[in-house]
């Protein structure tokens, strides 16, 4: 279970990156190859099938902080891996662009309207008692960018 303290810190990251930052991907970039899905959950089905998500409840959900003062709805797929999902383009090359701009490299996958980023490496880490965040059975986003058809990147 992800504590409140982790989750918090984890949205801190992402509101951090966007409203410091103010960072968006390059919009004459063409649109990634891959999958469409219909919304963020058919992407999380998806990534769940081949990386073994733990268990889905409300505590996957976070915010992506976006420069208009808004927030794009993600999930989590485990400590750190994001998946995000939107049907307005601008909205979701801004949420990727915020990762892109991560302290370390992170190994990426995408499609359009879609990213999944392994932002393990740049979450804090939980200091204290408590029992492990919850990871995914495998990290390997190479292996479902191959099985997804998608785009595998580093942000």
């Amino acid at each position: 279970m992800i504590t409140q303290a982790r989750r918090a810190a984890a949205v801190a990251l992402c509101t951090g990156a966007a409203v410091l930052l103010g960072c968006s991907a390059d919009p004459d970039a063409g649109e990634p190859e891959g999958p469409s899905f219909d919304s963020a959950e058919a992407l999380y089905d998806a990534v769940d099938e081949v990386l073994r998500c733990p268990i889905f409840d409300n505590t996957n959900i976070m915010n992506i902080a976006l420069s208009d003062g808004g927030f794009l709805e993600g999930l989590t797929c485990g400590e750190g891996m994001v998946l995000a999902w939107s049907e307005d383009r601008e909205e979701i090359d801004e949420a990727r662009g915020n990762f892109a701009d991560l302290s370390e490299p992170s190994p990426a996958e995408q499609g359009p309207g879609w990213f999944v980023v392994d932002a393990e490496d740049s979450v804090q880490p939980q200091t204290g008692d408590g029992p492990e965040p919850p990871q995914p059975d495998s990290r390997d986003l190479e292996a479902l960018a191959e099985e997804l058809g998608a785009e595998y990147t580093e942000y």
